[in-house]
Order: C-alpha cells, then structure tokens, then sequence
C-alpha cells in the first residue's frame, strides 16, 4: 500500500464510520505520536539488521491471538525449522512476540511455546514488525504466512515429530486435575469442542473492533451444543468419558451423566487443562473451531463433524473423519449436491453473508446423525466394524467429485479479493484425499456423491 492509497483508506474508513471512525483515527494517531522514540530506536534496529544480513539474517514473527491460527502455525514452523524445510541457506536467527498486549493468548500453549522459540516484549518487537512490513510486505525480515504454511502431503509424513511437550511436573498436575472429574488412571475421555458465537464476539468486542465489524460473519459455522447430548450419552455408555470444551461458552450442556462433563461451565477449567486434555483425549469431536488444533498437534484423531467450507477441510491425514453440514436451497428447495456446491462458488465461502445472497440455509445433522457417526468413529478407531464393498465404492466416488470440482473451481476462488494471504497459501495446497468420510453419512446422504 502506498502512501496515496493509505490516506484513500483513511478517508473511505471516516465515511463509512462517521464520527467514532474519526475519532478512532485520532486515537491511533495520538498513540503514534506517543510512541515516535520507540520507533526511532526501531529503526536503529531495523537499519543494523540490514546490514548485519550478509552474515546472519535476522526476522521478526507476530503471533496471532487467533488461538488456532497460534497453534497451527507455529507447529508448522516448528516442523520445517527441525526438517530444514524452505529455510535461508545463511544463518537465521527469529524472534517472536505476541501480537496484542491484551491477555487473551492461551497462557499454556505461549509457556511451552517459549520453551522453543525466543521470545522478546511486544514494546520492542512490534516497532520493528511494523517498520519491516512499511518498508516491505514480503520483506525477507518477517516470519510471514508463507513460513506457516506446509503443503498437505508434507503433513503426514511428519507424524512422529512433536513439536510441543509437557514437563513432568506438568503431566502430574493434569493427572491430578483429571482426578478432581472422577476419572481413574485407566479412563478414556473424548474432547468435545461445538463452535457458538458468544467467544469470538466477546473477543472482538474487548479488542474494539471498528463499528462496521461484521459480527455474523462467521456465524454458518456455529451450532447448538444440545444436539450432541444424544451422542455424548452414547459414547458415555461405551465407558469414555465426554469433556465439552470451550471458554465463554453460550450456555450449558445439559446432561444428567456423570460421565459428561461440562468442563467448559467448571470451575475447574484453565489454560493448563485447555491444552492437557486436547493433547490426552482419545479422539476430540469437532465443528471446527482453533480448539482442535491441539489434538492435531498432539496426533490425536479428530471427528471433524459437520465441517465448513468444504473446499478447504482437513483431508491430510487418516486420523481425520469428516461430514458436512448440508446446504439447503430455499431457490430450488432441495439439499445441493457435492458438485452443486462448488458450482454455486460456495465450498470456498468464508461469509454467512455468502450463503444468505445464494438463499442457501445451512442445514446441522441431526441428534441421530451425530450419534451414529460419533459412534461410527468409535469403530473405525478401534477397527471394530468391517469395511464393506459399499463404503470403499462411496469413498472413491467421492473424492474422485471432489477432487475434479476442487481443481476447476480452486484458480476462479484465488481472484476473490477478500481473500487473506493465509487463504490464498490454503488454495495453492491440492487435496491430498487421505481422510475417511463418514460411510453412515454418504450413505444416508446420496446427495454427496453426485
């Protein structure tokens, strides 16, 4: 951006924002004046990084307070870190900060994060972030996007590699704490993580987003969390446990098992046992929200259930079963089928307000559904449940559509200017089609095989 189109920004930001726009452009402007030595000094840094570069490389990463996006990424870096994979052929030394002086990081997660990675204030890194990102976006000095991206047949080849670890003191306090719910040494727990909008608003709403912020925007991919009581009793009787997940969560899970815990509503929950149970559950169960990250980084399975938008799912890796949520079309009042929904350019739509111009309701499964699917995790887990013809004929047919809309529609979504530069690394990484489809929903579902 430069600086003509910046005070373009500017100008169009006050028009659409009135008055409290303007005034917020005068706050920022008086936090900058306020901070004008500290980014002196960090453009000392800056101008001594360049030169030093013909020695050593020197980089700066911000992390996001997005809790996946904290997780994920620097997983990923941490991979091609350990697998020398893209790296700078000269010496590099990165240093990281997180991204907002706001308490809203995971404290667990940033704790063992700082056990690998070289940590310095937000005051003193985020001059310099700033001053590179001006100077240039892509600028060889910025842990960037591309840093955090790994193409999806890489994933599963890294499957013995952790990146993360607790200490021993911290597995005997999180076998402490799992004592504290009932649960015995030997005892299985399933993770339960049901997106609903009450966290993301509150987040927002604590960071001051500007008044035109769109706060429904990303409401397609909520759900209600009392349609999993039905499966969290079932797989209670199979002998697990059930942790519903979650922090500010809308409302309660109602249950009168004991061995459905609403951990989400405990006194009990805490940053520490956030992370500790994702990375010890058996399988987590998940409509797709930055929690189910953890388990991912743990190598843990995950039942991704009802999983939006379809065109950028996790299908890296034969831990992952997945269904979806199904598209009604209030135009031609049916379920769209798998290819109609790439035709109608909606499997790569990040906006509620996308499926509301193309009259599209999105349909949750069932209490059944998810019961039955939950339960069809459980065997294909364990092995349990032989695979017939059917399902191995529903699988291929699948991925064949799938693969087929992916590619011919994938190069029309990259041109949407919406798009972040994260989404448009995700558009770039071909299917990989190494994930199970839940054979009870294409088999109910004919509609996803055409």
């Amino acid at each position: 951006m430069n600086i003509s189109q910046f005070i373009l920004k500017q100008i169009s930001d006050i028009r659409n924002n009135g008055f409290i726009g303007f005034w917020n452009k005068i706050k920022v402007l008086l936090i900058c004046i306020k901070n004008i030595p500290g980014y002196l000094t960090a453009f000392l840094v800056v101008l001594i990084t360049r030169i030093l570069s013909s020695i050593i490389l020197i980089r700066v990463g911000k992390i996001s307070e997005n809790f996946g996006n904290t997780v994920s990424d620097l997983e990923i870096y941490l991979i091609k870190k350990k697998n020398n994979l893209n790296l700078p052929k000269k010496k590099t030394i990165d240093f990281f900060y997180l991204g907002s002086k706001k308490k809203n990081f995971n404290t667990q997660i940033i704790l063992m994060l700082k056990r690998n990675l070289n940590f310095l204030p937000n005051y003193f890194l985020n001059p310099i972030y700033v001053i590179n990102v001006f100077l240039n976006e892509n600028s060889k000095y910025i842990v960037n996007d591309n840093h955090y991206s790994l193409p999806q047949e890489y994933k599963s080849k890294f499957e013995k590699y952790y990146s993360l670890s607790f200490t021993s003191d911290e597995k005997k306090r999180g076998a402490l704490a799992l004592q504290k719910f009932g649960l015995k040494e030997d005892d299985k727990f399933i993770c339960l993580s049901v997106r609903d909008e009450k966290f993301k608003k509150e987040l927002m709403l604590s960071n001051n987003f500007k008044p035109s912020t769109d706060f429904k925007r990303n409401d397609y991919r909520n759900w209600k969390i009392d349609s999993f009581s039905l499966a969290a009793d079932s797989l209670a009787k199979k002998g697990y446990y059930v942790f519903r997940m979650g922090k500010n969560v809308k409302g309660k899970f109602k249950t009168t098992n004991e061995k459905v815990i609403d951990y989400a509503s405990s006194k009990y929950r805490s940053d520490f046992l956030d992370i500790f149970l994702g990375a010890n559950c058996e399988f987590c169960i998940s409509t797709g929200l930055g929690f189910d990250e953890v388990p991912e980084i743990f190598r843990k399975p995950t039942l991704l259930m009802g999983i939006l938008p379809i065109g950028i799912y996790r299908n890296y890796n034969k831990r992952f079963m997945v269904c979806f949520k199904h598209h009604y079309s209030k135009k031609d009042n049916k379920n769209l089928s798998l290819s109609e929904i790439f035709e109608e350019r909606l499997a790569f739509s990040f906006s509620t307000k996308d499926f509301e111009k193309k009259q599209i309701d999105l349909i949750e499964l069932s209490p059944e559904d998810i019961r039955d699917i939950s339960l069809e995790m459980v065997e294909y887990l364990k092995k349990e449940k032989t695979i017939d013809t059917s399902d191995i004929d529903n699988q291929k047919k699948f991925k064949e559509i799938y693969k087929k809309n992916w590619f011919k529609y994938s190069n029309l979504e990259k041109q949407d200017k919406r798009l972040s530069e994260k989404q448009k690394i995700t558009l770039n990484m071909s299917p990989v089609m190494e994930s199970k489809t839940s054979a009870i929903f294409l088999k109910k579902y004919p509609e996803w095989l055409r």
